[in-house]
């Protein structure tokens, strides 16, 4: 079984794409209420020297072309638009973020496993958020580690997405995939739960599901052409991106928030 430690790490990232998409496809009119979310996302199977991304990004992120993130380099200060934890598989190690400041290089230290849920709390009124293992460290938050402990509930610690990764506007749920260093390796397969399904850890007090309709899904539209969509369209993976160290393939919600 693959074994991750999914320590330092998130991106960010709006630069010029393979591919341009209309923004009139970008979330389209389904505009969600501002304030607290949670979501969580499934991450089931995955083959070696894959990345995988799980995060929120606006509407400028370019989902078809992002730099070719290093998970060895550390913090990607000009990389905005985007905040999200990147993993990979064979050395089983995250170590990367966006924004400047990044979080401490040793952040995310919370072990991971495949079959394990990743969840995500954020507040759009104060442009923070967390992240935790939701399978194996429920009680565990990871944000931005400036002397006090991450945690939601009381807004301590939380990564700035708008001061430091310039994720403004409207907020849309971000998943993705890539290769590491193997050109032509297996990817992730992610799914998204907004809280139309009971969550697997519950969401932190004073905080809502993302959407518990049957509403919120990844967006067929908004999406590179890369990524491909299964089960109602809340499950993703990628097909192949050519070549070694290439870019990373996203996906946005239909669904968005206001900051």
């Amino acid at each position: 079984m693959a074994v991750f430690d999914l320590a330092k790490g998130w991106f960010c990232e709006h630069s010029v794409g393979r591919g341009a998409i209309s923004l009139a496809a970008v979330g389209g009119s389904n505009i969600l209420s501002a304030g607290t979310f949670y979501f969580e996302v499934l991450v089931t199977t995955a083959g070696s020297e894959y990345k995988g991304c799980i995060g929120i990004a606006n509407s400028s992120f370019d989902l078809t072309n992002p730099v070719a993130l290093d998970i060895a380099a550390g913090n990607y200060s000009g990389l905005n638009g985007g905040c999200f934890i990147s993993f990979r598989g064979s050395a089983g190690t995250t170590n990367g973020w966006s924004g400047d400041p990044g979080p401490s290089p040793n952040a995310f230290g919370t072990a991971f496993t495949l079959g394990d849920t990743i969840g995500i709390a954020g507040n759009t009124s104060t442009g923070r958020v967390w992240w935790r293992n939701a399978t194996a460290a429920p009680t565990v938050w990871v944000g931005l580690t400036s002397g006090g402990t991450p945690n939601p509930v009381t807004g301590i610690e939380g990564y700035p997405f708008v001061t430091n990764a310039a994720v403004a506007g409207f907020v849309y749920i971000l998943l993705g995939a890539g290769n590491d260093s193997t050109a032509g390796a297996n990817y992730a397969l992610m799914t998204l739960n907004t809280g139309f399904t009971a969550f697997v850890a519950a969401a932190p007090t004073g905080f809502s599901a993302w959407d518990s309709t049957s509403l919120t899904v990844l967006n067929s539209s908004d999406k590179a052409a890369e990524i491909t969509l299964s089960g109602g369209n809340r499950t993703m993976t990628s097909t192949a991106i050519a070549g070694a160290n290439q870019p990373t393939a996203f996906v946005r919600s239909n669904t968005r928030k206001a900051t």
